[in-house]
């Protein structure tokens, strides 16, 4: 009798046993034949889509020479996820970058400017073209003014004024072409809707002695904020 409960008990951890492995052996077929189930939450307000060329193959004619190649050009980006928290951090960071474009002579590599005020502040002016109610610049302009909920009759002061106090540009902490720079590029990321979903291009194909100036300050977190897009452009060969 005792022979035989032995034989059940064995014959039953048995059974188990083998159920054990065939769940697993089934589960196992199931993942590498249609992949995990798992379904995973993204936040998509903290995730960012980049897109990157891919670099096409060179030409070469019969005697060696090339006739179609690469060209890889560098655009300067302040990203929205990646700035700082402060204003005086932003700030910082934007003047280091206007630095470095300064002493690599990238100054004309500038996106297009549509700030639409003259002079130093207090004693500033709309530019000419502001008043071509046709005019980019214009357009442009009731666009920001738009965004910030501000008047359209508001004067060039008053906008000054306005960028001073939001962007704390007090004069006790920067000189006169300091807050002019910082002020046009606050218009500018208002312009293009800088945000989340939007980076704001401060420069356009940059030499690579830019971005070795500027990778140098990333590294030593001088700058914070910042990335180069990279992309590949064809070249042909006229010989």
């Amino acid at each position: 009798m005792k022979k035989q409960n032995i034989g059940a008990r064995y014959i039953a951890i048995m059974c188990v046993f083998s159920f054990i492995c065939l769940v697993f052996i089934i589960v196992l077929s199931m993942v590498q034949t249609k992949g995990p189930q798992t379904n995973y939450y993204i936040d998509d307000a903290n995730t960012q889509t980049v897109t990157v060329a891919g670099l096409r193959g060179q030409i070469y004619d019969k005697n060696g020479v090339l006739l179609v190649g690469n060209s890889t050009r560098y655009d300067l980006l302040y990203e929205y996820t990646a700035m700082p928290e402060s204003f005086k951090e932003v700030n910082a960071s934007l003047l280091q970058i206007m630095s470095s474009i300064k002493q690599t002579d990238q100054s004309d590599k500038l996106s297009e400017d549509y700030f639409p005020i003259e002079g130093v502040f207090p004693n500033v002016r709309y530019c000419k073209a502001l008043y071509d109610t046709s005019s980019n610049e214009y357009y442009h302009f009731l666009r920001v003014l738009k965004r910030n909920n501000l008047s359209a009759d508001i004067t060039a002061e008053e906008l000054a004024q306005y960028y001073i106090d939001r962007c704390e540009l007090s004069s006790e902490l920067y000189s006169s072409g300091e807050i002019r720079d910082l002020m046009r590029l606050w218009y500018e990321m208002d312009r293009v809707n800088f945000g989340m979903y939007q980076s704001y291009t401060l420069a356009k194909d940059v030499s690579p002695e830019l971005v070795t100036h500027v990778e140098e300050k990333v590294s030593s977190g001088i700058i914070v904020g910042v990335t180069f897009k990279t992309t590949s452009e064809r070249v042909y060969n006229p010989n």
